[in-house]
């Protein structure tokens, strides 16, 4: 039986100074990938993560208002600040990785239950309020 090591090549990443991510603490680390950067939705992986990092990392966090509704379980974190922005760290202790996402607040309006199609095989949701995607 082989065991392997899997070994990620990271570059240096310019951290955004948009404003979604302007309400994220940087990270420690300079190497990583940015997985995704819109206005909506912001991602990253960092490399060569400690454990204690990750925890330094989500204290930061929760000082600049992401501690509402939070979740914590080993390897991760999720919160919401007082704008209803999501944030959400994973650790990855094997790969010493750390993602990092931010969603802006999305605001829900109206919608008609078609009760057709693949709609008719669920119970219609008792708010009126929400998305339907394709």
């Amino acid at each position: 039986m082989f065991i392997g090591v899997i070994r990620r090549a990271y570059s240096k990443f310019i951290w955004p100074e948009n404003n979604l991510v302007s309400k994220m603490p940087k990270p420690q680390s300079e190497y990583g990938r940015i997985e995704r950067d819109n206005e909506d939705e912001f991602i990253i992986k960092i490399g060569m993560v400690k454990e204690k990092d990750y925890n330094t990392y989500i204290e930061e966090c929760k000082n600049r208002g992401f501690k509402i509704n939070d979740l914590r379980g080993i390897e991760y974190y999720e919160a919401y600040n007082e704008e209803g922005d999501k944030q959400k760290i994973i650790y990855f202790d094997h790969l010493r990785e750390m993602e990092i996402r931010i969603e802006g607040y999305e605001e829900l309006g109206g919608y008609i239950w078609s009760g057709r199609g693949l709609s008719s095989m669920i119970p219609q949701p008792k708010s009126e309020y929400g998305r339907i995607d394709k």
